[in-house]
């Protein structure tokens, strides 16, 4: 059993001034492919780095397997890390640069030799071993790079965004052939990425950072629809979720504007602070769109179409004063061929939630969350931001 437990643990660059890590807990499962996605300068590699050692821990605890590493070097945590760059040596063939550790660490050249052959034909790199890293492409080099990480034998391995070199197309093939292998070594993986497609998708579990403070770590489809606040919900999902500030509660509803209301279940109503009222969220796919304008719900001008191919997004500019939203236009997403069709620029909409998501207005969490309840039994933990 491997894992990997992270306590307590902060990095604080300048005394004074916030952490870079603030006290963040996660708890890796035995085998588990976890990823850690965040907005650029939200801790997320920096929490990679005090697990490989190569960032000290100002406070709390690293744990693997069991053991406190905290104060162990870099080699004697039996980790590999694979970096964003491919940190290959230009002057060594791709066998020379995979076998190198081992050498350095005076394996029988029957046993390396072994080792390189069985991660280079995992990673479809027989032809290729005696090449230069000058003669390959981007997606060789990284391949490459991950065999250098694989031959180690490793009880973690630690990936900090490999695949931001390479362009749209391979970094899907590569990102799907990295979750196949890792499900197929069994090995513990931390992986750092700020895409978070590819953090949804790759990842068993997905942990959102955001200023060094962790806010949720979850399955991905339960983060997706029970985001545990406000920040969560804007930046899991793409086109984002729709957030709409001051929704006024009646009853078992609540009021967006002056002519679209929502449902509310009571247990809800009662967890929100009186004073700022309710957050609603939607995701783009939790609309119904009338296209000639005359049904219920919010009223809008569609200002841009986003076509996919398979599917497309109208983003909906509201009539409504009355209504606060944050940002400036509501995707929404267009079903089937007829509405793709029917909807265009300048089309008049009306637009109405058939499921949204509520938040506190004065903390700004899921109220799903709030009093220690957890939705659908959902296998996350929420922090407040």
């Amino acid at each position: 059993m491997v894992e990997v437990s992270l306590r307590h643990i902060s990095r604080i660059y300048t005394p004074g001034k916030p952490p870079a890590v603030n006290r963040v807990n996660i708890d890796v499962r035995d085998g588990e492919f976890i990823t850690l996605v965040g907005p650029s300068g939200s801790g997320k590699s920096t929490c990679l780095r005090m697990i490989a050692g190569l960032e000290p821990v100002n406070e709390g605890t690293v744990m693997i397997d069991g053991k406190d590493v905290t104060e162990l070097r870099p080699r004697d945590r039996d980790v590999a890390m694979v970096f964003q760059s491919y940190a290959l040596y230009p002057n060594m063939t791709a066998r020379q640069n995979m076998a190198f550790a081992l050498e350095n660490a005076g394996m029988d050249k029957a046993e390396i030799g072994q080792r390189v052959e069985e991660a280079a034909k995992m990673l479809e790199l027989t032809e290729l071993l005696d090449r230069k890293p000058a003669d390959m492409s981007g997606g060789q080099r990284q391949r490459v790079s991950m065999g250098r990480a694989i031959v180690r034998n490793p009880k973690v391995f630690l990936m900090d965004e490999p695949l931001s070199n390479l362009d749209a197309r391979l970094r899907v093939s590569t990102r799907a052939q990295i979750a196949a292998l890792q499900r197929k070594l069994g090995v513990t993986t931390v992986y750092v990425t700020h895409d978070q497609t590819e953090a949804m998708t790759m990842g068993d579990r997905v942990a959102v950072l955001k200023d060094g403070v962790l806010q949720q770590v979850d399955e991905p489809m339960h983060l997706y629809r029970y985001p545990g606040n406000t920040f969560v919900a804007g930046f899991i999902g793409s086109p984002a979720m729709t957030l709409f500030d001051g929704g006024h509660v009646s009853g078992a509803q609540v009021a967006l504007g002056r002519e679209c209301v929502v449902d509310i279940k009571d247990s809800l109503v009662s967890r929100a602070s009186a004073e700022r009222g309710i957050v609603v969220g939607v995701r783009p796919e939790d609309w119904h769109i009338s296209i000639d304008g005359t049904g219920s719900g919010l009223r809008g001008t569609v200002a841009h179409i986003e076509q996919l191919g398979a599917e497309a997004f109208a983003y909906v500019e509201l009539d409504d004063a009355a209504v606060t939203a944050r940002g400036t236009r509501i995707a929404v997403r267009l079903d089937g061929v007829r509405e793709i069709e029917a909807v265009q620029v300048g089309s008049q909409v009306a637009i109405q939630p058939t499921r949204c998501s509520f938040f506190d207005g004065d903390s700004e969490i899921n109220l799903e969350y709030l009093g220690g309840a957890q939705p659908d039994a959902g296998a996350g933990s929420v922090a407040a931001s």
